[in-house]
């Protein structure tokens, strides 16, 4: 795995991804996946492959309403703590930038000459954050 903008950059994750296109002519699928794809394409179980058999009964056991239910619960969960993140951080950004912009406009007051008391009063900073700015 890599960095989209920063190609050389390995992620270390420790993954191996395998790309199998189940759908090609029989022909080009290797001999020893070709039970594998027809499984994968269309969930054709062969009694006489002990894996495949074993894979099925496994996709069997984990592909109930339970454990769908359980894993949509926790996406759920998953997608409400993203949007409460995503707000958090928005709201903080916001509250920044508000006090950026206080700040830009108590320095071009003070620039202008103003009274450090109408500044206060125009931007709501106290005195001694318009003292600090000078």
């Amino acid at each position: 795995m890599i960095c989209k903008d920063k190609t050389d950059l390995k992620l270390g994750d420790e993954t191996c991804t395998i790309f199998l296109n189940t759908i090609c002519t029989r022909k080009t699928v290797p001999e020893g996946l070709s039970k594998l794809f027809r499984y994968i394409s269309n969930m054709e179980c062969c009694d006489d492959d002990l894996f495949i058999s074993e894979l099925h009964e496994r996709v069997r056991e984990l592909n109930t309403a339970e454990r769908r239910k359980v894993l949509h619960t926790l996406e759920d969960k998953i997608n409400e703590r993203y949007r409460a993140g995503f707000s958090e951080g928005k709201d903080a950004g916001f509250s920044e930038g508000e006090e950026e912009k206080t700040k830009e406009t108590a320095l071009a007051m003070i620039s202008e000459g103003l009274e450090v008391d109408l500044i206060s009063r125009v931007t709501g900073l106290s005195r001694e954050e318009i003292e600090i700015l000078k």
